[in-house]
């Protein structure tokens, strides 16, 4: 790309200059024009993938237009002013540097004194300019979201450095997180009705969230306490687990924040906030054996969990069909 820019510079001097025939040279510069439309089109950028095919395998998100949706929702501003940039580097104002214009406020009078308290945020340096848009940037992070791409490979399709996409992709989750978490993801009773697929209205009607529990694997501390905190004897490895519930329709409707990995079914239950969720007189929660939390669950509200074995050494009939046919409905929430 940058030697057909140069070569065509050229050509433009060498028009100037007379030192060519003009048709010719003309007819140069036609040449290096197109080839650097073609240039162009072959470059890895948001530009050459708005198809709703491509962005759906890079992103996720069915379409061009949704995925435009999203961004204007998050709103991050023309120029990014609206997100705080992740940086390592210490921002803070030095402690002198108020000092300093105090003593040349003697002659001032208080109304300018008072004026003067208020830090001058364009005192504060902004740095170089971007050199991705904001609409760039989070095609970049949704790309490393949804492909698992790495930085350094990512870096090189945009011609950054790895430390910008790093810093950037801090930026965005912060950020998405503020955003996404004061979104209202649980439905109306009525919407999880209409939605209701028909395996449920036959079996169980009043079935409102399916919830389960989900670990991931994460670096093992170093501190004896905290690793035996995060060790999870399920994964035999340390871990950080979180419960999620969807409704029968598999829309996912409730996600919690992430506890240690030691943490019980009934405890995360318990201190996850799904308790508060609004619920109907007559909801039924669906969950596997581990969530013995009939006790916890709001007045009017069910539970519904495969039977127990008990002190039998075999299962009756309508205990084994009850297991096999919450199992069956259940597995979707794996």
């Amino acid at each position: 790309m940058a030697e057909l820019e140069c070569e065509r510079h050229e050509a433009f001097e060498t028009l100037f200059n007379g030192e060519e025939n003009h048709e010719e040279l003309e007819k140069k510069c036609n040449l290096l024009e197109r080839k650097l439309v073609e240039a162009e089109a072959k470059l890895f950028k948001l530009d050459n993938l708005k198809s709703d095919k491509d962005i759906s395998f890079y992103t996720g998100f069915p379409t061009y237009d949704t995925f435009l949706a999203l961004f204007k929702f998050l709103n991050t501003g023309d120029k990014g002013e609206n997100v705080r940039h992740y940086s390592s580097r210490n921002t803070e104002i030095a402690v002198d540097f108020y000092q300093s214009q105090q003593e040349n406020r003697d002659d001032s009078d208080e109304s300018e004194v008072e004026e003067d308290k208020i830090p001058d945020t364009k005192c504060r340096k902004t740095g170089r300019p971007r050199k991705l848009s904001g609409l760039e940037e989070f095609f970049i992070v949704m790309c490393r979201l949804r492909r698992g791409y790495a930085e350094l490979h990512l870096a090189h399709l945009f011609g950054v450095s790895q430390s910008t996409i790093s810093r950037l992709f801090i930026t965005y989750i912060n950020f998405m997180y503020l955003k996404f978490g004061q979104v209202n993801i649980w439905p109306e009773r009525t919407v999880v009705d209409a939605t209701m697929p028909d395996v449920f209205k036959d079996k169980y009607p009043n079935t409102r969230v399916i919830i389960d529990c989900t670990e991931i694997r994460c670096e093992m501390p170093s501190g004896l306490l905290l690793n035996s905190e995060l060790f999870s004897s399920y994964k035999n490895h340390v871990t950080f687990k979180g419960l999620v519930g969807i409704a029968p329709s598999g829309a996912i409707t409730f996600v919690s924040q992430l506890y240690t990995g030691s943490i019980s079914d009934r405890e995360i239950v318990r201190r996850s906030g799904f308790l508060d969720l609004k619920f109907s007189n007559g909801d039924t929660v669906m969950a596997d054996k581990g969530f013995t939390v009939e006790d916890l669950l709001p007045l009017g509200v069910s539970l519904n969990i495969p039977p127990f074995l008990g002190d039998n050494t075999q299962m009756s009939n309508e205990d084994f069909i009850a297991t096999q046919q919450i199992a069956s409905i259940r597995i979707h929430i794996e």
